[in-house]
C-alpha cells in the first residue's frame, strides 16, 4: 500500500525501471539501465530486504536458552545459569 501522492516519484521510478535492449545481439542485457530509475529501486529494494514488521511486546518471547557458560575460576563449563562464585 502506497501513499499515491507522496511516493508519486518513486512510483514513476520503479515503473521505468528497465534493463537495456541491445539491438545488435535481439537480447537484453544481464544488469538493468544504470540511470535515474535504478538509484530508486536499488533504494527500493534495500529497504525491502531490511524490513523488520514491528512486534508487541505480548508476542515477545524469549528463545530458550542453550548457553554454556565457562566458570574461569574452576576451568570447567556451567550450563544454564551463569557463572556465580557463590554456587559450587
Amino acid at each position: 500500500m502506497f501513499d499515491e501522492e507522496r511516493c508519486e516519484p518513486l512510483l514513476n521510478a520503479l515503473a521505468n525501471y528497465h534493463k537495456e535492449y541491445d539491438e545488435r545481439s535481439k537480447l537484453f542485457r544481464d544488469a538493468p539501465a544504470h540511470e535515474w530509475s535504478s538509484h530508486f529501486a536499488d533504494a527500493f529494494r534495500y529497504l525491502a530486504v531490511g524490513w523488520e514488521a514491528s512486534v508487541e511486546d505480548e508476542d515477545v518471547k524469549p528463545a530458550p536458552s542453550a548457553a554454556v557458560w565457562f566458570n574461569p575460576l574452576t576451568y570447567q563449563r556451567d550450563s544454564g545459569q551463569g557463572f556465580s562464585p557463590f554456587r559450587k
